[in-house]
């Protein structure tokens, strides 16, 4: 089983750097994180990892206009093809300089990519056929002077315009036009250039500078008379070449060129207007107001008003984003604002907001121009703002440093996690979203666990405020009650610092394992008595510890790399693994010694055991997480958690392009920018230097798993690493594991058999062959009066198979209704049967209950934000049933009718009072809404 498991998913980290891409449809965007690229569904709330990793991080992000193809270029400067349907990586173009933008042409046959101070375009083959090269170099425009920052495509793909870091931008054409230059440059101020975009069917474009200056610029020509300057060109170029072959005194080629040049020219571009963000923003300084400085508070609100000043005055444009359609234009500042303008009315501010005091590295509008999506890399932030109804469509942030520990919730439901950010955050585990975050804490977290119920959870952190049941400085251990919030006990006995203890998962236990850096694993009976039960000598010192789900085995890890296993009635030592080995060679920048001796030093930092107690996950720092068998001691499967070559460690030995002539590593050497990065290509600056200091100190992660936890349900488990919440699941529809299968039993077969109305042979085969689609087909085939007959007759060992099935398939599933009286009526019958062999199918319960939970939750609140309408439409059922009783009695009795019409008009001289009191007897009364008309009010 423990071999199917395979990366399904990463939460913790939401977005780092680079490009933010929305979907063809407008309904998902894509934001690189790290290695890895996530796909967030704005219309069903969930986000989903693809599984694509390469060996750098993503720096932009280009979609085909069929949004089929999603190109992502690294910061080595590779290019990678994806394909968003089949979600797998397609080809890999190696290259060595960065890249800072890409950009596929509006009729997907080129691609345009700024490589350094070059564009390279590439005619894409590979979207039309099947070929071995998809990029065919078609030309190479080597004109900027320095790096390349943006570029922008026409609308019907015949020229490319791109800015560059010297202030110049440069427009030139996809094929080469013999009609003069055929480079464009123009100047634009003094700062380097964020952004440029062509206007829709023109060649006009606008520029947009750091400094804050919009331009348009207005070409000479349109596309229609540029096409047909083209075609005139061509034929004077003929009609010379026929001259100069009929010339005598043509003794030179370039002589007579020389003496009849050509007159044609090449487009022209002049400035419409210029417009700059600092006004349009109302980012300029205020007036100064008279402050009292004799008084401490007025010297706080001079500072205050300094402080503002100086914010505003260097502000600068980090990105840009057109809407070719809708005439929008969105540009964001380093001070988090950001500003939606209209550039049919000259760039005038539909729309600006300050979301955030970091850098706003990237920005993104879908479609239809309704969302737009905003990235923070200094605060892990994405955010996507509707501009309707101006309000957030989604906002998500990540833990923003590393993250040390996480717990699954006993349901399986929830994740929680906690970081060096001094931040707890909770996690939904169907829809990847972290949904609330818990920031009391003042120090880094060191543990986090959800209590039995899942109702609450507990989390400790070196500020010492919260609960702490280890000491690092007493060496003590302090058990608190969670009602009353007293401390309890105190155990004593380690003689080193503790670093792990663990409490056994069996209801009502008290037993409680610690180890510490003396060298020891004692476990105690934390309530009955405060001394330790029993005392085991280790060879070296104890690193984590953990009881088995059981609570029979413990398994501590120590500094020599192995993992002991002890009975914990016996104390006696039941099994050794070395896992020393396993680890794999890990090298940093900052090692003297070769990675084979530094191997001698490793050991698992922290272990896990699966929700059945027959496998260990274990994993340190290390990028492999193993699991083992805990009954044979033996490896069964390895996972990388990571192929991130930018990490300290990644390659196991020296990178060699990064040594230089003196044999001295370049990584360890602190570099210097030059302030036009942006976020995160930036280092950290120092403490208490001011703003665009150059004082910056460079740094690259290293890889380390921190935390391991297993989800009760046992298909998938969790490892807190430097790259985030990584979880491996096991999916069942990419494996084909049928159970006792003979060549008899096909889909085709399974279908035959419904049509023959065999339900139960059916049912019984479809889970033999273990195929969720055909499971699916069958279950929701059968009638419903048929499935207590059907389950009746179900062997024990199809009903485990049925109960994941159901577990699986309420998380997706329309049918809520139809799955949840599939599980009521299988556990009624076969509850007895399934109850001797509960180990076995815990995790099916438990996938169960969690799926179960979540629709109960979404339904509660819907039905809650519908209690009104609900009330109202019973109450119109109980008025139509009494209109309808009441015409039902008028049909029966017609002569009746006739009768008392005749008498009221022989009767025509009574009183108005009585006619009244006659008229307020008929009136219809209508009744109070009761149980009895709820059959009427479905109906209705």
């Amino acid at each position: 089983m423990y071999f199917q498991f395979k990366f399904s998913n990463l939460l913790g980290t939401v977005y780092r750097k680079g490009d933010i891409v929305f979907s063809k449809d407008g309904n998902s965007v894509y934001v690189p994180v790290g290695n890895k690229i996530t796909q967030y569904d704005l219309r069903y709330d969930r986000s989903s990892t693809l599984p694509v990793e390469v060996t750098g991080n993503f720096t932009s992000l280009t979609l085909s206009p069929n949004g089929l193809i999603l190109i992502g270029a690294s910061d080595l400067g590779h290019l990678h093809m994806i394909s968003v349907m089949r979600r797998r990586l397609l080809y890999t173009k190696v290259s060595r300089r960065p890249i800072r933008a890409v950009a596929f042409s509006p009729d997907s046959k080129y691609l345009a990519v700024a490589r350094s101070s070059e564009v390279h375009m590439y005619r894409c083959h590979g979207m039309e056929r099947r070929v071995f090269n998809p990029f065919e170099t078609e030309k190479v425009c080597p004109a900027a002077t320095s790096d390349v920052t943006c570029l922008s495509w026409s609308w019907d793909s015949r020229l490319v315009v791109f800015g560059s870091k010297d202030a110049v931008t440069r427009v030139v054409p996809v094929k080469l036009m013999d009609i003069g230059r055929q480079v464009v440059e123009i100047s634009c101020g003094s700062s380097s250039i964020r952004g440029v975009h062509f206007i829709h069917g023109s060649y006009d474009f606008y520029v947009i500078s750091k400094s804050g200056n919009i331009l348009r610029f207005r070409c000479n020509l349109n596309p229609d008379e540029l096409h047909e300057k083209i075609v005139r060109a061509k034929s004077e170029k003929r009609q010379r070449l026929k001259e100069m072959l009929d010339s005598e005194d043509c003794k030179d080629v370039n002589t007579w060129k020389k003496e009849h040049p050509a007159q044609n020219s090449w487009l022209s571009f002049s400035c419409d207007y210029r417009r700059s963000i600092a006004t349009l923003l109302h980012l300029e300084a205020p007036e100064q107001k008279a402050v009292d400085t004799t008084t401490s508070a007025g010297l706080l609100a001079l500072a205050q008003e300094d402080q503002d000043q100086r914010r505003n005055a260097t502000a600068g444009i980090t990105a840009t984003c057109y809407h070719s359609v809708a005439k929008l234009l969105v540009v964001a500042c380093d001070t988090g604002d950001f500003a939606v303008m209209d550039t049919n009315d000259e760039c005038a501010v539909l729309h600006s907001l300050n979301v955030s005091s970091q850098v706003i590295s990237s920005v993104a509008l879908n479609l239809t121009g309704d969302w737009l999506a905003l990235g923070v890399p200094d605060a892990g932030q994405l955010l996507v703002w509707e501009l309707r109804s101006e309000t957030y469509k989604l906002k998500q942030q990540g833990h923003r440093k590393s993250m040390t520990v996480v717990a699954y919730s006993p349901d399986g439901s929830r994740l929680a996690s906690g970081g060096e950010d001094c931040k707890v955050k909770l996690w939904c585990t169907v829809s990847s979203f972290c949904f609330v975050t818990f920031s009391e804490h003042t120090a880094p977290v060191t543990g986090v666990v959800f209590t039995q119920s899942g109702g609450a959870v507990l989390s400790s952190s070196e500020d010492g405020e919260l609960v702490a049941a280890g000491g690092k400085d007493c060496h003590q251990i302090y058990i608190f009650s969670l009602k009353l919030g007293s401390l309890l006990e105190v155990l004593s006995g380690h003689k080193g610092p503790v670093t792990s203890i663990c409490f056994s998962s069996v209801t009502g236990s008290s037993f409680l394992a610690s180890t510490a850096l003396d060298g020891s694993l004692k476990l105690w009976d934390s309530i009955n008595t405060s001394s330790a039960r029993e005392t085991i000598d280790l060879h070296a010192d104890g690193v984590c510890v953990q009881l088995r789900p059981d609570g029979e085995q413990v398994c501590v890890s120590t500094m020599d790399g192995q993992l002991n296993m002890f009975n914990t009635s016996t104390a006696a030592h039941e099994g050794c693994i070395e896992g020393r080995r396993d680890m794999g060679l890990l090298r940093k920048d900052t090692d003297q010694i070769t990675a084979e001796k530094m191997q001698l030093s490793k050991y698992f930092r922290v272990l896990c055991y699966s929700s059945d107690g027959h496998n260990i996950v274990a994993g340190g720092e290390s990028r492999h997480v193993c699991i083992y068998s805990a009954v044979h001691q033996l490896l069964v499967k390895k996972f990388t958690i990571t192929k991130n070559r930018t990490m300290d460690g990644a390659l196991g030995a020296y990178d060699r392009f990064s040594m230089a002539h003196n044999g001295i590593n370049m990584n360890t050497v602190e570099r210097r920018t030059d302030g036009n990065e942006v976020s995160a290509d930036r280092g950290i600056k120092l403490p208490g230097v001011a703003k665009g200091d150059k004082s910056l100190r460079a740094f690259r992660n290293e890889i380390l798993v921190s935390d391991i936890a297993f989800a009760p349900t046992g298909r998938s488990f969790v490892v807190c690493c430097s790259e985030g919440l990584l979880i491996y699941s096991q999916d069942t529809d990419w494996l084909f594991d049928p159970v006792c299968l003979d060549t008899e039993n096909t889909p085709s077969a399974v279908r035959k058999r419904l049509l023959r109305q065999e339900w139960s042979m059916a049912l019984m085969m479809a889970i033999k062959l273990n195929i969720s689609t055909v499971k699916q087909e069958v279950l929701e085939s059968i009638p419903v009066d048929a499935m207590n007959v059907v389950l009746s007759g179900l062997a024990p060992l199809y009903v485990e198979g049925l109960l994941q099935h159901l577990a699986q398939g309420l998380e997706n599933t329309r049918h809520v209704g139809l799955y949840a009286r599939w599980a009521r009526q299988a556990l009624y019958l076969h509850g007895r049967a399934l109850k001797t062999r509960a180990p076995q199918i815990i995790s099916a319960i438990n996938a169960l209950h969690r799926a179960l939970n979540y629709h109960h939750a979404s339904l509660s609140k819907l039905c809650a934000a519908n209690e009104f309408t609900l009330a109202y439409l019973r109450q119109q059922g109980a008025v139509l049933k009494h209109r309808k009783q009441k015409q039902e009695e008028s049909d029966q009795k017609p002569e009746d009718v006739e009768m008392t019409q005749g008498n009221n008009h022989s009767n025509g001289n009574l009183s108005d009072d009585d006619g009244n009191d006659d008229n307020n007897a008929d009136e219809d009364v209508l009744p109070e809404c009761d149980a009895s008309s709820e059959s009427h009010i479905l109906d209705f």
